[in-house]
């Protein structure tokens, strides 16, 4: 059993602002969601994994990192709009422009300026080219969000057909409890006590 205690509250924001969420999002998912993942042992990774421990079932069986990928489709309020994307585009990315940024300073005002600035890996100040802060969380070839929750569960849930085992069901139930066991057998399409693997 892994000793490395995990808090979600400490570890969202990263993960949040790398995925290009709103800082007001930021604070509200913090205050929340993240106190609802729980620091729980995976017995199949050996290490401990912030598992979603509340009631929304869009969440339920996922961990923090597979959760925050699919905020883009579940709250899309969190992200700004694509036309101000557009316009930190131009402000801060491959061809920046003084011009740009002072539209953009003057449409979201200065505190979240220097934030958008810093997300794109600019000061703000310079014209040094930055990169858009959502490229690296983009998954799989057609870009779902939903396609890293999807590769870990067939790779790693004993309820997905592929990887069907009675044994280790039994397992995750008794390590993590039947309710936190439900959701992840939800998320491989099949349930607690099913007797053969959904196909």
């Amino acid at each position: 059993m892994s000793n490395d205690f995990r808090d979600a509250v400490l570890e969202c924001e990263p993960l949040l602002q790398k995925a290009a969420v709103r800082p007001s999002a930021v604070a509200e998912f913090r205050e929340l969601y993240a106190p609802l993942f729980r620091c729980t042992f995976d017995p199949a990774t050996g290490k401990n994994e912030l598992l979603y421990s509340g009631d929304d079932p869009d969440f339920r069986g996922l961990i923090l990192e597979e959760a925050v990928p699919m905020l883009k489709e579940l709250k899309p309020h969190y992200f700004y709009s694509e036309d101000l994307i557009d316009d930190a585009e131009a402000a801060f990315g491959a061809k920046p422009s003084l011009a740009a940024r002072g539209k953009l300073m003057k449409e979201i005002g200065e505190p979240a300026y220097y934030d958008m600035a810093q997300r794109w890996g600019s000061d703000g100040v310079s014209l040094k080219p930055g990169a858009r802060p959502d490229a690296a969380t983009r998954t799989e070839k057609d870009g779902s969000p939903r396609s890293h929750s999807e590769k870990r569960v067939s790779e790693n849930n004993p309820w997905s057909s592929g990887h069907w085992n009675i044994t280790r069901q039994g397992e995750v139930v008794k390590a993590l409890g039947l309710v936190a066991a439900q959701g992840i057998a939800k998320a491989a399409g099949s349930y607690v006590g099913a007797t053969k693997p959904v196909r």
